[in-house]
């Protein structure tokens, strides 16, 4: 008698075989998913650690910029501001106002941490340009009234050998004062 051995025939379904065929792509997608959020995230913090640095080192030099809070500038405006980067901390950040005393319309673009201040100043009714003031190193930027009729900034930028206070009125008009002293 012949022995016959009978194997058992193994049937998957269809999904396991699916399964089985895509987990690999899969896992690897999940992989690079994993990767570029580590990336991602190392670039954020490496972004912060050189801002704070350069802080630190403003901050040691004497150097630092003086920028009033984001609620403050937020009363003086009276308007949201519209940030350049919504993730990055206000002083990080550059910050534009857009706002109008009924006389003349302003735009005031502000980067505390390089100590920049931009003015653009045009008549409301006829959209003609009245003034533009783009500071690059701005180191005291000061709120001197700040009411509902009544509102103005002094602007100091400290250079070599001058120093210029700038007084800029919003309202009730628009006016600008520039004052140059020797440094001593």
């Amino acid at each position: 008698m012949e022995k016959t051995i009978i194997e058992p025939e193994m049937k998957t379904s269809s999904f396991i075989g699916v399964f089985t065929d895509v987990l690999p792509f899969v896992l690897l997608a999940l992989l690079v998913l994993l990767i570029v959020a580590i990336v991602y995230v190392v670039k954020i913090a490496n972004r912060y650690l050189v801002n704070s640095e350069i802080a630190e080192q403003k901050v040691s030099e004497g150097k630092m910029t003086i920028f009033p809070e984001e609620i403050d500038l937020l009363s003086l405006f009276e308007c949201e501001p519209m940030l350049l980067d919504k993730d990055s901390p206000f002083y990080y950040n550059e910050a534009t106002y857009q706002f109008s005393n009924g006389e003349e319309n302003f735009i005031v673009t502000l980067s505390p941490s390089y100590g920049e201040v931009k003015i653009q100043v045009t008549q409301r009714i006829s959209n003609r340009l009245l003034s533009y003031v783009d500071l690059k190193c701005v180191r005291k930027f000061e709120i001197r009234t700040d009411r509902k009729e009544d509102s103005s900034v002094l602007l100091t930028v400290v250079n070599e050998d001058t120093q210029q206070m700038i007084e800029i009125t919003f309202k009730p008009y628009y006016k600008m004062i520039l004052k140059e002293h020797f440094n001593q």
